[in-house]
């Protein structure tokens, strides 16, 4: 619609073409000497071989993950565990069963909470809302649980005006695939959002 309107009013559009592998290789080198990373070329070829690195959004989420990754047998390894990842859905599902394998073990089911409350949220929701819902007996969830995660998920997840909510549809749709693959599961977050913002005289 928004390119419609371009045409219309006769302004002028650009077209953002894949990356080429000449672009993929200074990204890849630039990217990780910000975190002293030095890739081997035996990385690099891998990373620029695959076709799904042509995509911005998905080689710059597949470097966010491999920073965190110190030697070159990890690193090779890692990357050809998420380029296994055909589509950026998929390669947002690994990222979300990695922030599971960090951030769940102190609080089961935290990741997959967190994700499908700020799915179920038409408008978002503020990190003080967030920590309400996601607290016990009336208290709010501590924020040392969700300091880390959100840390981790500041590329994904967004503040706007005060509401945190997905940065992109694409990661939304890898929450949906990923953890509420059913009505069920989708009317039991809704109506926990729904119940908060009762109790407190708030539509949502």
């Amino acid at each position: 619609r928004s390119l419609n309107n371009l045409k219309e009013r006769g302004w002028p559009t650009l077209n953002v073409e894949p990356l080429t592998q000449q672009e993929q290789r200074k990204l890849i080198h630039s990217y990780l000497a910000l975190y002293r990373r030095t890739p081997s070329e035996k990385l690099v070829y891998k990373i620029t071989n695959a076709s799904q690195s042509e995509n911005p959004l998905y080689l710059r989420s597949l470097l966010e993950e491999l920073r965190l990754y110190g030697d070159h047998d990890t690193l090779m390894a890692e990357a050809e565990r998420y380029l296994a990842a055909d589509r950026i859905n998929d390669l947002f599902e690994l990222i979300l069963a990695r922030w599971e394998r960090d951030y769940n073990r102190d609080r089961p089911e935290f990741v997959q909470d967190v994700m499908t409350l700020l799915w179920c949220a038409r408008r978002g929701l503020s990190e003080p809302e967030l920590l309400d819902i996601l607290g016990k007996d009336g208290n709010p969830l501590p924020t040392a649980f969700w300091a880390p995660l959100s840390i981790a998920s500041e590329r994904y997840i967004v503040n706007w005006a005060g509401l945190l909510g997905f940065f992109h549809d694409n990661f939304k749709k890898a929450v949906e695939d990923r953890y509420l693959t059913t009505e069920k599961a989708r009317e039991r977050t809704h109506r926990k959002i729904a119940e908060y913002f009762r109790k407190r005289g708030k539509s949502q």
